[in-house]
């Protein structure tokens, strides 16, 4: 494993979701023993590495995961799955920004910062 990004917590309060620089992997660590689930990010299920996972984020209601890229790219995940429910453009990052996004309260919006000194909205 390289250098880790980002991480956040499951709804549950166990699971520990990690990823890393040039790894292609979701990584759902279970805290309380330290088992790993390891989810590829590519939709065809391909171990190529095109873009970093730099920020990531839960949903309100804890079924999806927002992934922050270092490709200008903000892709919307299943949890625990491969599955990309959307992918969101617009915002300008690249692999030295420090990116980070957010759901509205409500879940229906969107947020993330951009290396052109805005924020962006998506719903």
């Amino acid at each position: 494993v390289t250098l880790p990004e980002a991480l956040c917590f499951l709804d549950d309060s166990v699971t520990l979701v990690v990823s890393c620089r040039d790894d292609n992997y979701f990584h759902y660590v279970d805290t309380t023993d330290g088992t790993e689930l390891k989810v590829n990010m590519n939709a065809l299920g391909d171990d190529h590495v095109s873009f970093t996972v730099l920020d990531m984020v839960l949903s309100p209601d804890g079924k999806t995961l927002l992934a922050s890229t270092d490709r200008s790219r903000l892709i919307l995940f299943v949890v625990g799955t491969c599955h990309q429910l959307r992918n969101y453009y617009g915002a300008t990052n690249d692999q030295l920004c420090q990116t980070r996004a957010c759901f509205h309260p409500s879940g229906r919006l969107v947020y993330c910062t951009s290396q052109d000194q805005k924020v962006y909205c998506w719903d």
